[in-house]
């Protein structure tokens, strides 16, 4: 059997922006990062001047001037700890769309492994994703009692992928850290 990684996007409000259920679950969550079309278009916003977009991710995603990830390493101080927290906190929206939605759409969690070919999964997948913002519209999610099958790859630690170390990503890197000491 074969699983899918699905990539989300969410508001602090739950609702869905964005979902990418097009790559099968060997490949890693910075892989289908890298090739996403809403990083094309931060990027390219970024280099025409527009800083005014942030997305939240884990470890598992490359620091860039529009993606916050936890800092990692052996000498953490006290404000990276801070801004970890904060980080893992507010993330946490993240964990709770994931609960909430398998809880709503259960064919989408059940055995970790698709039922269907990965085309008619993927369509399926990006069916609910729309299904779930015409139900967050109508109803109040307090309701939904959340499941604890964590699908999601829980990276408090960043891989580093091979195809971040490209010589913009450093330039990238150095801007999202000079943006995270900023705020924290």
């Amino acid at each position: 059997m074969l699983s899918i990684n699905v990539q989300c996007i969410v508001g602090a409000d739950l609702k869905l922006l964005a979902l990418n259920a097009r790559y099968l679950g060997s490949v890693h969550d910075s892989a289908i990062w890298a090739t996403s079309a809403i990083r094309m278009d931060l990027l390219e916003e970024y280099q025409i001047g527009h800083r005014n977009s942030w997305l939240i991710g884990d470890g598992g995603y490359p620091l860039e001037p529009w993606l916050l990830t936890p800092v990692s390493g052996p000498n953490i101080n006290d404000h990276e700890q801070r801004f970890n927290r904060a980080h893992r906190s507010t993330r946490n929206v993240a964990e709770r769309f994931n609960g909430v939605f398998k809880a709503i759409f259960t064919c989408c969690s059940a055995d970790r492994t698709l039922h269907y070919a990965p085309e008619k999964a993927s369509k399926i997948i990006n069916a609910c994703g729309i299904i779930y913002n015409i139900y967050l519209n109508r109803h109040d999610f307090e309701e939904v009692e959340e499941t604890n099958d964590n699908i999601e790859n829980q990276n408090d630690e960043p891989l580093n992928p091979e195809w971040q170390n490209g010589p913009l990503n450093q330039e990238w890197r150095n801007e999202g850290s000079r943006v995270k000491s900023k705020n924290s």
